[in-house]
């Protein structure tokens, strides 16, 4: 179904997956701006993840239930509103906060990645799996 919906004119991955998740109930993790901000100010993203790599990781990494990636979607892009801003994020306001990995982190970077240095794949790939679940853990 998500090759059809591409297919068509003025459809891209975002809107295709956003209507497979919300109006399907199917399990497409939309990997929006928010998502990739603040994934990649957790250092679980590389700051300049493509949305198809942003949902590849997240798909590895979070079993796939459209239930999950529905409310996990909706709260980092309200993350990313409220705390997690492009110019100036709020970081110590942030629920997210205690997730941070400071040795990674310029909280004034004014290009919208909070990273003092990119971290390697290889080392936010071991890293994903357990933050996000820890994530998941933490809001509830």
């Amino acid at each position: 179904m998500r090759r059809e919906l591409l297919a068509l004119k003025g459809l891209g991955p975002e809107t295709a997956d956003a209507i497979l998740l919300y109006a399907g109930g199917k399990p497409f993790f939309v990997a929006d701006a928010y998502s990739r901000r603040v994934l990649a100010r957790h250092g679980l993203l590389e700051p300049t993840a493509s949305y198809s790599e942003a949902q590849q990781v997240l798909h590895e990494h979070l079993p796939a239930s459209a239930a999950l990636f529905n409310e996990f979607h909706a709260l980092l892009v309200e993350a990313g509103k409220r705390y997690c801003k492009r110019e100036v994020p709020r970081c110590e306001a942030c629920p997210l906060e205690p997730f941070l990995n400071h040795r990674h982190v310029a909280r004034a970077d004014p290009k919208g990645f909070a990273f003092a240095k990119p971290p390697a794949v290889s080392g936010v790939s071991g890293r994903v799996g357990p933050t996000l679940k820890r994530m998941e853990i933490y809001h509830h």
